[in-house]
């Protein structure tokens, strides 16, 4: 979906693709994603995703999406943002992805809450890059194998996390 408003993307079933994003919202704004149940989508490249919000035109970022209840299982990445602000993530439920959500240095004023995140291979939330404000607050992460949050940032500036009344049981931490 490139370049649009107001779009509804609700309770479709995406399984099995390698090297493309399950839904992408390009240039999007004021969207809903919910109530999707994406599975085994594999790539060779961090870009592509289960759910990815992204820039069609280059300068015009994706604003006010909400991706919500939707459930992601076995993938790469289950949510890019890049090229996006003020995305609101929140109850959807997460199963044994690589990456659960990544958030890149183009990913401005992100709200990540109330999610259930579960056996993750990698890092369940991944921040790199920018410095703006990325909210992770009541989330619920079980039986993790490696980190649940993790910030990196090698451009200098950081990148500003508000951690707060997240539960977290099994391996891995902050």
């Amino acid at each position: 979906l490139a370049k649009a408003k107001n779009i509804k993307c609700v309770g479709n079933s995406i399984k099995g693709l390698f090297g493309y994003q399950g839904i992408e919202l390009a240039t999007c704004s004021e969207s809903n994603i919910s109530n999707n149940h994406i599975e085994g989508i594999s790539n060779s490249d961090a870009n592509c995703s289960c759910i990815g919000v992204s820039q069609a035109i280059v300068g015009e970022l994706s604003t006010n999406n909400i991706i919500n209840g939707n459930i992601i299982v076995d993938s790469k990445v289950g949510i890019r943002l890049g090229y996006s602000k003020n995305t609101t993530i929140s109850s959807n439920t997460f199963d044994y992805n690589y990456t659960d959500i990544a958030v890149d240095s183009y990913g401005e004023e992100s709200i990540i809450s109330n999610n259930t995140i579960s056996y993750t291979r990698d890092k369940s939330i991944y921040c790199f890059g920018g410095d703006s404000v990325v909210s992770i607050n009541n989330n619920i992460f079980k039986g993790l194998e490696y980190q649940a949050i993790v910030s990196e940032n090698s451009q200098g500036v950081g990148r500003r996390l508000i951690i707060q009344g997240n539960t977290f049981s099994g391996y891995g931490g902050l």
